[in-house]
């Protein structure tokens, strides 16, 4: 039962950490297009 039941606990992991990751990436990646479209704002009124 014991080797049965660790991997499960492993597949549980994989996919929370997995999960959280790819929540994380898009987190990264909306703040950098957000701040690439600020940066782009403020060289137009630079300019």
């Amino acid at each position: 039962m014991h080797k049965a039941y660790l991997p499960l606990h492993i597949l549980m992991a994989k996919v929370l950490i997995f999960s959280v990751l790819r929540r994380s990436y898009w987190f990264i990646f909306w703040n950098s297009r957000n701040l690439a479209e600020r940066t782009c704002y403020i060289d137009e009124k630079l300019q």
